[in-house]
């Protein structure tokens, strides 16, 4: 952002976080496809290995993102508050324990159960784990 005469940033004529939210919808929509063509190497292996159809598998994916999206409002919520690292720990730690409960609650949809949630978490762990940005990086 350019600075005006007393290093202030310079008013814009609308508010600029709809240019932030623009941009990152933008994001999120181009990103889309490349996480589809990353997992659709593994389907036939998935099939192949759990016996499973591939409407079956491609159900579990959707039903993946879709709890990936519900619950990135909530991880980013809890990021702001408490920060990245402390809830890097968290989630590492705390976060497999109600999923193993559940698995020998449910026997034999534990494979379906593990597959559901595997991409949502390691999603949220590979975030967790990228490094914080500085304020130096944007306000020199």
């Amino acid at each position: 952002m350019e600075k005006g005469d007393h290093g202030q940033p310079i008013q814009t004529p609308f508010y600029y976080g709809w240019v932030v939210v623009l941009i990152a919808g933008f994001s999120v929509f181009f990103s889309g496809p490349g996480q589809t063509y990353s997992i659709s190497i593994f389907i036939d292996y998935y099939i192949q290995d759990f016996d499973y159809s591939r409407s079956v598998v491609s159900g579990i994916y959707s039903a993946a993102t879709l709890v990936a999206g519900i619950t990135l409002f909530m991880m980013g919520r809890l990021i702001d508050r408490f920060g990245q690292r402390t809830m890097m720990v968290t989630v590492s730690a705390l976060g497999p324990l109600p999923f193993g409960v559940f698995f020998d609650w449910l026997g034999g949809y534990q494979e379906v159960i593990l597959l559901t949630i595997l991409f949502p978490v390691t999603a949220g762990i590979l975030v967790l784990l990228s490094p914080q940005p500085k304020y130096e990086d944007y306000y020199a």
